[in-house]
């Protein structure tokens, strides 16, 4: 960032793909205040909304920091909230906002609103990622890269409950269940398929699975057969005539290197007393015969005490290892047990290495020319994202022979996660 405007400075964590990045959400009234704690005080609402009562007014510069994301009360401009904020600095602004202006939001205790002068500085969202070979980032920002290949539970949402009303049943309560298995396969591990199960209510509803073999959706009902899914669409089966829980596949964004689209957004939603909400957003990019970088983004916190797998928070085994295993979180069933395709499963045999030991995932060091060469490749896909964990990663697959296509497939999924 060259520049910073008089009145505004607004660094756009998404472009980063920290831990807490900027992603317009859909809050009910009373998701805002029930999610808020007080001594975090974020700001989780938006300006559409009426009165919201139990909210604080938050005003003045705010300095919010993203390693860990806090709010800094105190610092006064940019260089000041750089500074409070420990993976910041007043030359790379990396991981931190400040908003000189203090754009006044409604917020627990006040019925008073004025439009913000960016809704994406206060309207946060909690995400994790996958990207490359593969290096991971938890839903609390832990960052590492996994030296293993096989099938994992990635995010396993259960223990909330969706409310149906219907004249004929009256009120209905039913448990949540969706759970995403990702397949790494090869040395370094790239992410070749993805499946995804919901089994809200016991038993399994609907299916999405796709593979890099040719980044196409698949995707039945129940135990029904599998048919190809090329464009935006809800899958959901009602109970009886009411909507419980749904993929709602869209695409966004650019179509992707060539022009080629496949639906890159995914989000899973579900039914509740004030209608349809969103609980996460998965956005990807694929290119066929190559691997798949993802995304999941929450967007309310609280939420994320229903998440189990390798997103999930507060792992302490990560506190200070920089590569992990995941043993924990290793599945030993068939993906044809899970629920995913003879087809998919037919392709992770081709796809996968014969050597399973830690030491064989663990690349071998590349020479200062060779990082040149892969930071030039990285810089001109990612740009403005110099500097940050997304950009290392993307010199470390490139150098170890993932090639330029790996820098197209980062950008492609920067590009997705900013898509309105």
């Amino acid at each position: 960032m060259s520049a910073m405007s008089a009145m505004s400075a607004i660094v756009p964590l998404s472009l980063f793909l920290v831990s807490v990045s900027p992603i317009a959400a859909e809050l009910e009234p009373e998701d805002g205040c029930l999610l808020q704690k007080t001594n975090e005080r974020q700001l989780l609402t938006k300006e559409e909304q009426g009165p919201v009562p139990g909210y604080t007014l938050l005003c003045g510069p705010r300095c919010r920091c993203a390693f860990p994301e806090t709010l800094k009360e105190g610092p006064t401009n940019a260089v000041e909230c750089a500074a409070a904020c420990p993976t910041s600095s007043a030359t790379s602004w990396l991981g931190f906002t400040f908003d000189p202006t203090g754009p006044e939001c409604r917020c627990c205790n006040n019925l008073d609103i004025v439009s913000p002068v960016n809704k994406n500085f206060y309207l946060y969202a909690f995400t994790g990622e996958v990207v490359g070979d593969p290096h991971i980032t938890t839903l609390d920002g832990k960052h590492y890269t996994l030296l293993s290949q096989g099938t994992f539970s990635l995010w396993h949402f259960s223990g909330l409950e969706t409310e149906l009303h219907s004249e004929e049943v009256g009120t209905k309560k039913l448990p949540i269940d969706w759970q995403v298995y990702v397949h790494y396969s090869g040395h370094q591990s790239f992410t070749k398929g993805l499946l995804l199960i919901d089994k809200s209510g016991g038993s399994i509803r609907q299916v999405l699975e796709i593979t890099s073999q040719d980044c196409r959706w698949k995707a039945r009902k129940g135990n029904g057969d599998w048919r190809v899914v090329d464009n935006a669409e809800l899958i959901s089966i009602p109970d009886g005539k009411d909507y419980v829980t749904g993929f709602d596949l869209g695409t966004v964004g650019p179509r992707g290197h060539g022009g080629h689209g496949f639906p890159n957004r995914v989000r899973f939603n579900m039914n509740t007393k004030n209608g349809k909400s969103d609980i996460a957003v998965m956005s990807l990019s694929c290119r066929p015969s190559h691997n798949m970088n993802l995304q999941i983004s929450m967007n309310r916190q609280s939420d994320q005490q229903f998440v189990d797998g390798e997103l999930k928070v507060a792992r302490k085994s990560l506190s200070t290892l920089q590569t992990s295993t995941d043993f924990e979180f290793s599945v030993d069933s068939k993906w044809q047990k899970l629920g995913g395709s003879e087809q998919a499963a037919s392709y992770f045999q081709l796809v996968d290495t014969n050597q399973t030991s830690v030491a064989s995932f663990q690349s071998q060091g590349c020479s200062d020319a060779e990082k040149g060469l892969a930071a030039e490749a990285c810089s001109k896909h990612l740009g403005e994202a110099h500097g940050t964990h997304f950009f290392e990663d993307c010199i470390y697959d490139v150098c170890h022979g993932a090639g330029e296509t790996q820098a197209e497939l980062a950008a492609e999924l920067l590009a997705v996660t900013k898509a309105d």
